[in-house]
């Protein structure tokens, strides 16, 4: 009686020691990855910083005029004059608009 209680508690604490081990491996893979993913977050926060502050430098209104100038040499700003209305589309699509012209010559002329 005696030697099997003692061999089953020997069985028990082994299959406890191994159960234990395997959660050991276990949680110690889990830290290491959580460490990866911490340091992974953090290295894109500061990225996103960088590209945060460098698109505020980009987008500044004194840059984008020099970049206008530049790029666009023949840049002018809208004029309300290049402006027209859906009902103006629509007219023009049935004929003509009160200028006298259809809608191709009159988008041919915008693009000019």
């Amino acid at each position: 009686m005696f030697n099997r209680f003692s061999l089953f508690n020997v069985l028990l604490t082994c299959v406890v020691m191994i159960l234990l081990f395997k959660i050991k491996n276990n949680v110690e893979l889990l830290e290491r990855e959580q460490k990866n993913l911490k340091s992974s977050i953090s290295k894109m926060h500061d990225d996103l910083r960088i590209k945060v502050a460098s698109w505020n430098v980009l987008n500044h209104p004194t840059d984008l005029k020099k970049l206008t100038v530049k790029y666009l040499p023949d840049f002018q700003p809208i004029s309300s004059g290049n402006i027209i209305t859906f009902d103006d589309i629509i007219e023009m699509s049935r004929g003509q608009n009160d200028n006298g012209e259809d809608l191709d010559s009159f988008i041919a002329n915008l693009a000019d």
